[in-house]
């Protein structure tokens, strides 16, 4: 028997993906996996694979039991749901993260660390500019955020004496291979820049002109998920929250020329022309059909690879949003020391080599 067994919610998301190739990595005695998603994993790893529906506490429950999962240690939540609006939010990805902790709580009596993905929105970018870096003991803006009911969630049942802790990691944008999730700005990019190329359109920033220069992160997906490793069993990071990104700061104006280069596409001179790219990039679809006829390319639908709304928010922050990451540095953690720019160029080269972009 393992000596850790996890369940991964959120499977074929981005984060959890990388997390269950990160713990794919170590060796079966060290962890067990189990995976938990609706859909069916679309990548090789040596998870078990459990469909449930998070959002039934009876369905989680009867699917444990009936498995027989009685030993989980760690529970690394990464599932989300997308709804329109602040509020919206809250109910169900509160309600996800209850059902299952409660059903393994039930199941499971060994659960020693629940893991939680939370977000830089923790500190409101999304309404508007605030002071940087964040850190982690910011005050809290006017509420809904599902992050503060989910982290609150946790919190108040380790008060309440439970046995097992929690932590959580707040990144900016998560970047890796992963389709069909509302958050991927790696495809996003490669998408437009391929179909810029297919039709002969220079290389254009498609972004505001204050967004061009202002400071701003991303983290790699597989370095993320050796954050979430680490915290869960690192015995300092018990009930801890912590700020984590590749560890230096980027401007697109710094970037877009070795992205441009990559793809062997043109920067125009002038100013910067805002490209709407949800309303224009869904006309495109008949375009990249094409391409994968063309190319070769793996059949994955256009809808898929890339959430155009989120694209366009991050290209359009038009003031410096970033956070402080020295607390997981004095915890520990030493890995935050990628170059954001290398990273972007190496999924991209992944990309290529998977045969998902020409």
């Amino acid at each position: 028997m393992s000596k850790n067994v996890a369940i991964v919610a959120g499977a074929v998301g981005i984060v959890g993906k990388y997390v269950i190739l990160e713990l794919s990595a170590k060796s079966e005695e060290e962890w067990s996996i189990i995976a938990l998603s609706r859909r069916p994993l679309n990548f090789h790893s040596r998870a078990k694979h459990l469909a449930v529906d998070l959002l039934s506490a009876e369905d989680v429950e009867r699917h444990l039991k009936e498995q027989g999962y009685t030993n989980v240690t760690h529970i690394f939540f990464a599932a989300y749901q997308e709804k329109p609006t602040q509020k919206e939010l809250v109910g169900p990805n509160l309600t996800m993260l209850k059902n299952l902790v409660e059903a393994v709580e039930k199941v499971s009596r060994g659960l020693k660390h629940v893991s939680l993905i939370a977000g830089t929105k923790w500190y409101g970018p999304h309404l508007g500019p605030g002071k940087t870096p964040y850190k982690e003991d910011d005050p809290r803006y006017m509420t809904p955020n599902f992050y503060y009911d989910q982290q609150d969630y946790l919190s108040g049942r380790v008060k309440e004496g439970v046995k097992w802790s929690w932590s959580s990691l707040r990144p900016n944008p998560v970047c890796g291979l992963a389709f069909g999730n509302p958050m991927n700005l790696v495809t996003g990019i490669a998408v437009y820049a391929s179909i810029c190329k297919e039709v002969g359109l220079p290389f254009r920033f498609p972004g505001s002109e204050k967004c061009w220069t202002v400071l701003w992160e991303v983290v790699d997906a597989g370095l993320l998920a050796q954050g979430m490793v680490w915290a869960a069993t690192e015995p300092k990071c018990s009930n801890e929250a912590f700020n984590f990104s590749n560890g230096d700061l980027i401007r697109w104006c710094n970037i877009w020329d070795k992205i441009s280069e990559f793809f062997g596409l043109e920067v125009p001179p002038g100013p910067i022309m805002r490209i709407p790219l949800t309303e224009l990039m869904s006309s495109h679809d008949d375009v990249w059909a094409n391409m994968q006829k063309k190319y070769n390319l793996k059949d994955i639908p256009f809808k898929d690879l890339a959430s155009w709304p989120f694209v366009e928010w991050v290209m359009t922050r038009e003031y410096d949003w970033f956070s402080d990451v020295n607390k997981a540095r004095r915890y520990g953690f030493e890995g935050m020391t990628l170059d954001s720019a290398d990273m972007f160029l190496s999924l991209f080269q992944q990309m290529r080599n998977e045969k998902l972009i020409p």
